[in-house]
């Protein structure tokens, strides 16, 4: 994964930040828009994302690989429409080790994911959704061992499989493919009253200490700060954030 750009300290899509999006947005370098949220938006407001003043990347929050059947052909494509139109250097989905069936095979995934990318035409990026199930880290190198795509981690999820299940999140992060880590997403870390990951607050402490453990080891391209807001308050909350981030994505460990 040595070709991939750096994009930076980044921010997942929120129309309550558009205004600030399209001012300059200080502190945001790129966007990550959810692939799933723009399949029912009108041609004009897509081509109206990819003209957001900073790079956009789409992201995958559905199954696109790791489940049985065949390929999601309308997934496929949908990624490969919104990458070719905004020009977007790679694009991320979900690998949800739970869902996994022993019948597929790690090959057989691997030549999956593979297929994704060389359909979409760009860099594939799989971002482990899960930590708490044993085996993550080594599933995940065995996938990589036969594809030629990258990995996204969420720290707030490893941060929260170590806090209720005792997962050991740096020597998780220690397991994997330093080379294949590109990007981090970054969030609270805490839930929502229905069990979600928690999008409405600042990035806690125990995340950035992650990140910044991760960043001696892996040389990482790209954050993206996951908020919901709409005051003035989080606002400032969510440059802060950005700022922190681009501090530690300055100097990252050598590819």
């Amino acid at each position: 994964m040595s070709g991939l750009p750096r994009l930076g300290s980044g921010v997942g899509y929120r129309r309550c930040w558009d205004s600030w999006l399209r001012g300059g947005s200080p502190g945001a370098e790129w966007v990550e828009v959810v692939v799933e949220r723009c399949r029912t938006l009108p041609a004009k407001q897509r081509t109206r994302l990819g003209r957001l003043p900073v790079p956009v990347v789409p992201h995958g929050v559905e199954p696109a690989f790791d489940v049985p059947g065949e390929m999601d052909a309308h997934a496929m494509a949908a990624a490969a429409g919104l990458v070719a139109e905004w020009g977007s250097p790679w694009f991320s989905g979900h690998l949800w080790p739970s869902r996994l069936r022993p019948e597929k095979s790690l090959h057989t995934l691997s030549a999956r994911a593979q297929c994704i990318q060389d359909g979409v035409g760009v860099p594939f990026l799989l971002e482990i959704a899960e930590y708490d199930v044993p085996g993550v880290a080594d599933l995940a190198t065995a996938v990589l061992e036969h594809c030629d795509c990258g990995l996204v981690l969420n720290l707030a999820l490893l941060r929260r499989a170590a806090r209720e299940h005792g997962v050991d999140a740096s020597e998780f992060l220690r397991r994997l493919p330093a080379e294949r880590v590109a990007e981090v997403h970054l969030t609270a870390g805490g839930t929502s009253g229905g069990g979600a990951e928690a999008h409405g607050a600042p990035v806690g402490a125990q995340v950035w200490d992650l990140f910044a453990e991760l960043t001696e080891l892996a040389p990482v391209r790209a954050s993206v700060v996951e908020r919901d807001g709409t005051g003035g308050g989080d606002l400032a909350q969510l440059c802060a954030d950005l700022d922190r981030a681009r501090v530690l994505l300055a100097n990252p460990a050598p590819a």
